[in-house]
């Protein structure tokens, strides 16, 4: 059969309505754009140095037997430092670089809190799939609460938060992160804000991060995290490295009260964090916020950039990030 003069004026109406669909994505995509400021070495201590709380273990390691290559936390409250111990190759995947993970999370209070030295070691299935515990007050009752990546040998890696037990003796579990589901199948620890506005801190995390990573957000509800919103195209580590932070959380503009408001129950726009991360290829960075329902809004992103994105920083506003090629770069948040 051959096209009619009327098949083909639909046709050419139908292509021209789509290239002006794309023109208009186009140019919101252009409205949308986060500007990037290249950063000359010179400037890098003043603009881009990092203040997150963690060291060197091999230059500050309370424990011989701590991690290799790993950090040891630095706390400000109840817990004094926190590392991973106890390094073991029963969990034979190379997320990091290396097939050796660590069997123990130990936490070593302040004097003010006792003193002591605490230890959690896992059963033979399981490891901590990390290098950096984070130490975190989640709840606001003035003490801190560690978040930590584990894998087990069948269902994959979870994040999990551990605190002190209320004596003061032992380290437990707070509350777990549905697992990925399969050996080998990473998640990496993207931040914590309030996400949602409703004056709570909640955690996020990037699932499978080499393989179709998404970022979701969770609200820390002992003993479970619980998964409330997803964001496709998303990932902040590279495969075989050590450097876990590629992610910077920026706090909302207005911080929202949780006295008065139900668990959950989402604030203004204004009370809600925001996360800088890179997309799948790490050559953007987006900036995202939480919307409704189980979605992230994609506020604005940087252009494509010349190479990959190995680290993050948070910086002012915004971040700093330095990609493949030793380059660092700085990013704020639009006015």
């Amino acid at each position: 059969m051959k096209p009619t003069n009327s098949h083909l004026v639909r046709l050419a109406r139908s292509i021209g309505a789509c290239l002006a669909l794309a023109s208009l994505g186009q140019a919101a995509w252009a409205m949308s754009s986060l500007p990037v400021e290249r950063i000359h070495t010179a400037q890098w201590a003043q603009v881009c140095a990092d203040t997150e709380s963690v060291r060197d273990s091999s230059k500050n390691t309370p424990n011989p037997v701590a991690l290799s290559g790993s950090t040891v936390a630095l706390g400000t409250k109840d817990i004094a430092t926190a590392w991973f111990a106890a390094p073991t190759n029963r969990y034979p995947h190379k997320s990091m670089g290396s097939i050796e993970h660590a069997g123990a999370l130990v936490a070593k209070l302040n004097k003010a809190s006792g003193g002591r030295q605490l230890q959690v070691t896992l059963p033979l299935d399981r490891v901590f799939e990390d290098l950096e515990p984070r130490l975190v007050d989640l709840d606001g009752d003035g003490r801190d609460e560690i978040i930590v990546i584990e894998a087990q040998l069948l269902r994959g890696s979870s994040m999990v938060v551990y605190g002190v037990r209320a004596d003061g003796r032992a380290l437990v579990e707070l509350a777990r992160s549905p697992a990925t589901g399969l050996p080998f199948r990473w998640l990496n620890p993207a931040g914590v804000g309030d996400f949602d506005g409703d004056g709570r801190l909640d955690l996020s995390a990037v699932i499978t991060p080499h393989v179709a990573g998404s970022l979701i957000l969770y609200h820390y509800a002992p003993p479970n995290l619980v998964p409330f919103a997803t964001q496709m195209d998303i990932s902040n580590h590279r495969m075989g490295a050590k450097e876990l932070r590629l992610s910077v959380v920026l706090p909302p503009e207005h911080s929202a009260a949780a006295s008065g408001r139900p668990f959950g129950s989402p604030g203004p726009i204004q009370s809600r964090a925001l996360i800088l991360v890179p997309d799948m290829q790490r050559k953007l960075v987006y900036l995202l916020r939480w919307d409704h329902d189980m979605h992230l809004k994609e506020l604005a992103a940087t252009e494509p950039l010349p190479t990959t994105i190995e680290r993050m920083s948070r910086s002012g506003r915004g971040a700093c990030f330095q990609t493949l090629d030793g380059v660092w770069w700085r990013v704020d948040r639009p006015h």
